[in-house]
């Protein structure tokens, strides 16, 4: 491979006896382009230079990804502040006079990529809906595909399979066996009007065995996490030169193409639809028949959507493309409780929970004129699903209308362990923002907010109480306590409530002013329902011992 500067241009009059060498460049004037045959109008000349270019290291990518103006190094032809120089990017790193760089390979393979992209989760909202219509384009080296859309969703299910029938890779092949090139896998929002919306990337590598593995890739925007990606990547070498394939028209070609030209490779995967490959049984997860059971109270607190005020909501539960969904309520300002607090539902889950979709919860408000928009979603984390055993029925028999087939539900007799979220609350805050992690629990590894806690001692103030639920509220400013950081009320108040209706009290600790507005110190929000139906059995009143550090179940009772 070759590469050169330009020399100062010298005229032809010096240094005649040089004219019969070689290694020169000519041009009619300073500026214009050089070319290697002399002329009668040339008056300038250049030395050409010739260079031998190999990398520092001997595996790795091959050297034209590191050469200047590679397609790793394009770059936008617009400055910092968004406006152009009128010079192209191609034009700064050349030049007019500068030669043209190649890179020439005595040795390549051929491969067959297959990408097996599953289902993704947890992406980001790019529609008006808090939804979005994701699709996925996978780019590896020279060539790309795509997937299929998947409508109104933010954990999509491609179950799709793009393959890339030939792809030529230069270099040692065992340097490309311990190191392939990376595949690009950039997620798209689709936009029926206007531009298609990025939602994220990822890097993946593929892999040399037969089979793999589907794993969880994450997704980067911005350099933070937006979601996960579900795939896996096959990279096949061809024994012999591959049959070439035009996407679209593979039905077309198979007629005509022996069928024996493609012998090396593995059985196309099914086909879920013309040109649309789903992942194969050897690599898709394994699938069971399983029992999802919805505990479903009610609804609290719900924020008005598109200027106007959530009035009958229902709840629209779905996993693994199935759903179920529960009764209106009339109205939610006189009754936030559902009329039937239990929905089942069956559907064909993974037996691996690494690959279990996610329960998606959606709240859905029925509005005149047939309007049902989506006001609200959840995507839960800590799913608990049931195995089932093909015996008896799948669920009780008054409530298995509408479903087929019928299995065991397996529960075991041990009670499962409390979930992670019962160890973790305001004391494990408060415990992690001191340092002392032997107490915090998991509440560092979920990456939860801290506290900044204050060495110095602040000044005093003098903190009186204000309790309200509903539209009651009790005031105790006449009962100030003067110049104290550590107020002890020794106060009972009672204050009469309808649950759910009015379900938040709210504490409220006030610095009295003799001339100024009093300033609020702060505000805590307890939820009575909450307290009131909790099985660790909270109840108000005073412990009669105090303890630094109790049980999580226990901390109901520390003041």
């Amino acid at each position: 491979m070759g590469g050169s500067g330009p020399s100062p241009a010298i005229p032809l009059q010096h240094k005649q006896e040089e004219l019969d060498g070689d290694g020169w460049e000519y041009a009619s004037l300073f500026g214009w382009r050089f070319h290697l045959q002399q002329r009668r109008s040339d008056s300038f000349r250049r030395r050409r230079w010739r260079r031998r270019m190999e990398p520092l290291e001997r595996t790795g990518p091959a050297a034209v990804f590191a050469l200047e103006g590679a397609l790793g190094g394009v770059t936008d032809d617009k400055s910092d502040d968004g406006k152009s120089d009128g010079k192209s990017a191609s034009t700064l790193s050349f030049g007019v006079n500068r030669p043209t760089i190649s890179c020439i390979f005595d040795s390549g393979n051929r491969f067959h990529l297959r990408c097996y992209l599953y289902q993704a989760r947890d992406l980001m909202a790019m529609d008006k809906d808090s939804f979005s219509d994701p699709y996925a384009i996978v780019s590896f080296l020279h060539q790309s595909q795509k997937t299929v859309v998947e409508k109104n969703t933010l954990n999509p299910t491609w179950d799709q399979t793009l393959i890339f029938y030939e792809i030529e890779i230069f270099g040692n092949s065992r340097d490309v066996a311990e190191s392939p090139p990376n595949i690009l896998v950039e997620i798209y929002d689709h936009d029926t009007y206007g531009a298609d919306e990025f939602m994220g990337r990822c890097i993946c590598r593929p892999s040399l065995e037969r089979s793999p593995r589907l794993s969880w890739y994450p997704v980067l925007k911005s350099g933070r996490n937006v979601g996960e990606l579900l795939a896996a990547f096959e990279l096949i070498q061809r024994e012999k030169p591959a049959v070439h394939h035009i996407p679209g028209f593979e039905s077309d070609l198979s007629s005509s193409l022996d069928e024996s030209a493609d012998s090396d490779l593995p059985y196309p995967p099914p086909q879920r639809e013309p040109n649309v490959y789903m992942v194969p049984q050897g690599i898709k997860p394994v699938l069971q028949r399983t029992a999802i059971e919805i505990l479903a109270w009610g609804l609290r607190n719900l924020k008005s959507f598109q200027l106007a005020s959530v009035t009958s909501p229902s709840l629209l539960v779905e996993c693994g493309g199935q759903r179920v969904q529960s009764g209106v309520i009339k109205n939610v300002k006189k009754n936030p409780n559902f009329d039937v607090c239990v929905l089942f539902m069956e559907v064909r889950l993974p037996k691996e929970s690494l690959y279990s979709p996610p329960i998606i919860l959606k709240i859905i408000d029925n509005r005149p004129f047939g309007r049902r928009p989506v006001v609200g979603h959840l995507t839960p984390r800590d799913d608990v699903l049931i195995d089932i055993d093909d015996k008896e029925p799948l669920i009780p028999i008054q409530l298995s209308e509408g479903l087929t087939s019928s299995a065991l539900i397996n529960i075991p007799d041990s009670r499962a362990p409390p979930h992670e979220e019962e160890f973790i609350d305001w004391w494990s805050k408060f415990y992690a923002s001191t340092g002392e992690r032997e107490k915090c629990g998991y509440y560092l590894e979920k990456g939860f907010d801290t506290l900044k806690v204050y060495e110095t001692e602040l000044e005093n103030c003098d903190p009186y109480v204000k309790i309200s639920v509903g539209k009651k509220s009790i005031n105790d400013q006449e009962n100030y306590l003067p110049c104290t950081l550590e107020p002890v009320f020794g106060k009972m108040f009672e204050l009469s409530c309808t649950l759910p209706l009015e379900k938040d009290l709210r504490v409220t600790l006030y610095d009295y002013d003799l001339l100024s507005k009093d300033e609020r110190i702060g505000e805590t929000v307890i939820d009575l329902e909450n307290r009131f139906l909790s099985k660790h059995g909270a109840r108000c009143g005073l412990p009669q011992t105090y303890c630094v550090w109790v049980p999580p179940s226990l901390r109901l009772e520390c003041p």
